[in-house]
């Protein structure tokens, strides 16, 4: 009986090992991850990367793409947290410095983000107009309107065809009060891809502000059909209809 005891222990034992060797390395987690990101499946990569980092919290490459996620999943004070601890382990890629800038930009903390902004080196390319787009936001945050829109208006030089700076540059111009303006770069953004959502959103507040009620309240609709609902044009087209709707009752 002790010799079938003994042989027993040993036995789950080495099971137990085979079964610690046969998971997955901290490479093949991080690689995982990296497919996941490209396949734009976050929460997956998301799981691949806590699992990593249970395992190896110092893993820089894998804190650094964790921080990336959550900037993209709107959990900025996380992001901050990973970005910088990422950057304490010697990663400081300009992916890491963009991301932190937006995760920063997230949470209002726009004289950090222009910190990062002003500290850091020259970019070029595609890096160059994300660096410049977050940084004009950052400036708008702090009230330098000029500034904001001198970055914006440099980033669109770059990448013309830009959806997304076009939108913001144009909520820029809507929020100082140059309704032709943003209107014109409103009507060419949806000229190009009438459905997407920032700029309809847009179109619903230039809509609103000049007092054509009725059509702002189509254009909100429009975005909430369109719209995923954990997209952020999605939640601020409710609330701006909500508005639209009780300002009718007052």
């Amino acid at each position: 009986m002790n010799r079938r005891r003994f042989y027993s222990a040993h036995l789950l034992l080495w099971l137990a090992a085979v079964a610690a060797c046969s998971g997955p390395s901290s490479a093949e987690l991080l690689a995982d991850a990296e497919t996941a990101v490209a396949a734009g499946d976050l929460a997956t990569a998301d799981i691949h990367l806590r699992n990593l980092l249970a395992d190896e919290p110092d893993n820089a490459a894998g804190r650094a793409l964790l921080g990336r996620i959550a900037t993209d999943l709107g959990d900025f004070s996380a992001a901050e947290a990973h970005l910088r601890r990422a950057r304490d382990l010697g990663v400081d890629t300009a992916e890491v410095r963009i991301a932190l800038m937006r995760a920063l930009t997230g949470q209002r903390k726009y004289e950090q983000a222009i910190d990062l902004f002003e500290s850091g080196p020259e970019l070029t390319g595609d890096e160059r107009v994300r660096m410049l787009q977050v940084a004009a936001a950052a400036y708008r945050g702090v009230g330098e309107l000029e500034e904001s829109e001198a970055l914006y208006r440099e980033a669109l030089a770059l990448e013309p065809g830009s959806r997304a700076i076009r939108t913001e540059l144009a909520s820029l111009m809507l929020g100082n009060g140059r309704n032709d303006e943003a209107r014109e770069l409103i009507e060419g953004v949806l000229a190009t891809d009438r459905e997407y959502p920032p700029a309809l959103l847009l179109r619903g507040e230039y809509e609103t502000r000049i007092g054509l009620s009725d059509a702002a309240e189509q254009t909100y609709r429009r975005v909430m059909e369109i719209a995923e609902r954990g997209d952020p044009s999605f939640g601020r087209a409710q609330m701006y209809l909500v508005e639209l709707l009780l300002d009718r009752l007052e």
